[in-house]
């Protein structure tokens, strides 16, 4: 499986050695526009996003990558936000899930608190509200990973 880095190429899986280096992010999402633009601009911020257009991709990058936040639109091309917020609570307790929605899917998110996820992160996207949410979530991630090894 190859996998593709923050400007869309296709590269290796990123070495231990980088994996320490700023706040890894699971994009679970079909619009790979929107993510080359989030993943540049959130480059510059330290934070390292690597998309995934399946659920069984993304549970394949939170582990390779090490990341600590998944991104997840309500839908992606094999199944629901609740589907994600579900393989991250079953699978990867240390990572930390905001849904990402168009304000028309309100009714479709309004209970993604009672499934897990951090937040809903609602489009348009502001890039600095973002970035805001990545970082909390990252710190929500580092709590929970001492809370579980205590």
């Amino acid at each position: 499986m190859q996998i593709r880095n923050d400007l869309g190429s296709l590269t290796k899986p990123v070495p231990a050695q980088t994996r320490d280096h700023g706040i890894g992010c699971v994009v679970l999402s079909c619009f790979e526009s929107e993510f080359r633009f989030w993943a540049y601009l959130c480059r510059l911020a330290d934070i390292r996003m690597i998309r995934a257009d399946t659920l069984e991709e993304a549970d394949f990058l939170l582990n390779a990558t090490a990341s600590s936040v998944l991104l997840v639109d309500v839908v992606f091309l094999d199944g629901t936000w609740k589907d994600a917020v579900a393989m991250v609570a079953g699978s990867h307790p240390r990572v930390t899930s905001v849904v990402i929605a168009d304000e028309i899917d309100s009714p479709f998110v309004a209970d993604a608190f009672s499934y897990g996820a951090l937040s809903v992160c609602w489009k348009p996207i502001c890039l600095h509200r973002l970035r805001r949410l990545i970082r909390w979530a990252h710190e929500v991630s580092e709590e929970r990973a001492l809370w579980l090894r205590n």
